[in-house]
């Protein structure tokens, strides 16, 4: 018995040290983000909006985490266009920043001048950042204002927060596989006695 304790425990901080080598470099940070272009919708109302064109996406110095460490603002993200009813064609970035693609939309707030959504996604890295750092999933949350009303100018800002990736539950999984394959093993060992 004392010797499939030992076995399971040497499994379990193999599955650890392998999941710990593992470990991509997480981005951890928010990063702002403003339109200086112009903002355009497809029925020039914010509320009414179904698609909402972003000309020239910058990044502002409102940033935290590593962010702050590896972008100097303002980084030019180009253009984007954000459709509420598709939220795959929602992207922006460069090569040196890096990469955000959209894949579920939520709009959280929407009153008579504003409008705010939550874009699920996943953000890539670019050069800026240290090698070895890959894609993990992020959030963009973007706030649309039309203070004159219809048919007056928008404007549009954002940030960007990526999410903590968790490479540890991965070991925990080998883990549990290790002791069920032990326990397996052992009982069928009792049954061939």
């Amino acid at each position: 018995m004392r010797r499939n304790v030992l076995a399971c425990l040497t499994i379990g901080l193999i599955a650890l040290s392998i999941g710990g080598q593992a470990k991509a470099n997480p981005i951890v940070g928010t990063q702002g983000v403003v339109n200086i272009g112009s903002t355009t919708t497809d029925t020039g109302n914010v509320n009414t909006a179904t698609t909402f064109a972003l000309s020239f996406l910058l990044t502002t110095s409102s940033q935290t985490g590593d962010f702050a460490t590896y972008v100097t603002s303002p980084e030019n993200l180009g253009v984007a266009t954000l459709d509420v009813n598709t939220p795959a064609t929602f992207t922006f970035g460069n090569a040196a920043f890096g990469t955000f693609v959209g894949t579920a939309i939520t709009r959280l707030m929407s009153d008579s001048q504003n409008e705010s959504f939550n874009v699920k996604g996943n953000f890539t890295p670019g050069t800026l950042f240290p090698a070895g750092s890959q894609a993990f999933g992020a959030e963009f949350n973007i706030t649309f204002s039309q203070v004159g009303g219809p048919n007056t100018a928008i404007t549009a800002a954002g940030t960007l927060v990526t999410a903590v990736p968790e490479p540890a539950s991965v070991a925990l999984v080998l883990c549990g596989g290790a002791g069920l394959a032990l326990a397996g093993l052992r009982r069928s060992r009792r049954a061939m006695a």
